[in-house]
């Protein structure tokens, strides 16, 4: 094909995976790491060229859907550090399948609580007063962090050691749940009327707790 404008231009069946996520989707961790694995496991699924096109878009739209649902999670449950991300199941295959089977992997979102947070996925309230004393229990752990990295950089070696020893016992991101697309976009669905009950609350001067539990069917 010709190049314009310096590039050059390729139809979509035969562009690298690497070109499809620049044209379909945003960057964003969650995006890359599926894409990966996508790519990985193309041979092995028996998937054809015109599959990766679909598979990019449906990536793409629920990409969107867990943003907005961060989003609502962020303004009615901040404290709580809890995020959606798009996530692949693999179809599995029995030992003794003789002839190779084609399947399309399905997408799955996953709900994670980051660390330093204790949370109660089953039900919690977003007050302003524990949301406080969750703010002042991370100063004062940003606090403690700032010690260790000023005694790092005091006593030599042992500051090293004891900032190895801090980096190893650094808490991981912790997975909840995880639910198909579809059973996702019923939860997110819910979100949002919650969400808009919020807002409409907030507009009129109302100045209530909102408890969004995620989890709840």
């Amino acid at each position: 094909m010709g190049c314009e404008d310096g590039e050059e231009t390729r139809l979509v069946p035969a562009a690298t995976l690497h070109a499809m996520e620049v044209e379909v989707l945003e960057n964003s961790p969650e995006q890359d790491a599926v894409l990966d694995m996508l790519d990985s496991v193309r041979d092995v699924l028996g998937l054809s060229n015109s599959i990766i096109p679909f598979m990019a878009r449906q990536i793409g739209e629920a990409d969107l859907l867990v943003k907005e649902a961060n989003e609502i999670l962020s303004e009615l449950r901040p404290e709580d550090h809890l995020q959606f991300a798009v996530e692949m199941s693999l179809p599995v295959f029995p030992h003794d399948t003789e002839e190779p089977t084609t399947a399309i992997p399905q997408l799955a979102v996953r709900l994670w609580r980051h660390p330093h947070v204790p949370v109660d996925i089953r039900g919690l309230t977003s007050s302003p007063t524990r949301r406080l004393a969750l703010h002042k229990e991370d100063m004062q752990s940003q606090q403690e962090a700032d010690g260790l990295d000023a005694n790092a950089d005091t006593e030599g070696e042992g500051g090293e050691e004891c900032q190895e020893q801090k980096t190893m016992a650094q808490p991981q991101p912790q997975p909840l749940l995880l639910w198909q697309l579809d059973r996702f976009k019923d939860r997110l669905d819910a979100m949002r009327g919650v969400y808009q009950d919020f807002v409409t609350t907030q507009m009129e001067g109302g100045d209530s707790e909102w408890t969004l539990n995620p989890s709840s069917e």
